[in-house]
């Protein structure tokens, strides 16, 4: 992962994105693509005939914000030993970061709303990221930490392409882990464990622990969770289960629940 995208907000959780990214460029000797793009739609406003049409002082206002992420962008990086850049861009957030994607080998972005987004909902916004994005993406986690790439990983494994797609496309961030826990909740009780990813994992010179789980009335995103409080990992990488219908991107029980909320940092790919 030598270049990472980083999706800048307007948002409370935008300084938490921001630290994270530095921390994984850091780690991963990688250049940083900060970019704020701001939505076209929210340049205009509908009058009362529905015409549409500008507002100086709304023009003013997103200018300002704008403006003031540059100046924390600018702040936080001067004195950190990488590469970086600022791209300042107008258009629909989503096909924007999907375009610049595209060229990157991470995207990083929150699940906090934007003030001045164009008025999707976090998980509308992250779901559209991820039909589109074809590299992973990371979220940072609910407990405000920033990412240890030194710490303990969790590999969500299901033997799934999704889940694979993530371990492969991963590998540079679980290779810098002091640790990384395979977790597979087995369906069948008498079915020997699927050792794939591990062989896998090995011959990249990572030595994972297998943590094979029973299946139980909890969700898997319930028995993810319980083990990221009890062993405190600094990640979890996980594939993204989901299909589409009528133009939305619905995901799977899992995928939801762990965009909606995690306690650590999240990387996803499908």
């Amino acid at each position: 992962m030598k270049n990472i995208l980083l999706h800048l907000q307007h948002s409370a959780g935008s300084d938490r994105a921001r630290e994270n990214a530095i921390a994984l460029a850091t780690s991963l000797e990688a250049h940083l693509t900060c970019m704020y793009v701001t939505p076209n739609s929210a340049f205009v406003a509908a009058g009362p005939f529905g015409g549409i049409f500008a507002i100086d002082d709304i023009m003013d206002a997103l200018e300002k914000r704008a403006t003031d992420v540059k100046g924390k962008v600018e702040a936080d990086l001067a004195n950190e030993a990488i590469g970086w850049d600022y791209d300042r861009r107008v258009g629909d957030p989503v096909a924007t970061l999907a375009y610049h994607s595209s060229i990157s080998d991470l995207l990083i972005t929150g699940r906090d709303e934007a003030k001045d987004d164009d008025l999707q909902t976090p998980m509308a916004r992250l779901g559209s990221l991820l039909h589109r994005v074809h590299c992973p993406i990371f979220i940072p986690g609910d407990d405000g930490a920033v990412i240890d790439p030194n710490g303990t990983a969790i590999i969500a494994w299901d033997g799934s392409v999704e889940s694979a797609n993530a371990v492969r496309a991963c590998l540079p961030v679980l290779k810098t882990a002091s640790k990384v826990k395979v977790v597979r909740i087995e369906e069948d009780k008498d079915q020997f464990p699927d050792t794939r990813v591990m062989e896998y994992l090995s011959r990249h010179g990572i030595h994972a622990e297998l943590i094979v789980e029973p299946f139980t009335e909890k969700w898997v995103d319930e028995v993810l969770v319980l083990h990221a409080q009890t062993s405190h990992p600094s990640f979890i990488v996980s594939g993204a289960y989901s299909h589409r219908r009528l133009s939305e991107f619905l995901f799977g029980g899992t995928t939801r629940s762990l965009l909606r909320k995690c306690p650590v940092g999240l990387f996803l790919a499908h």
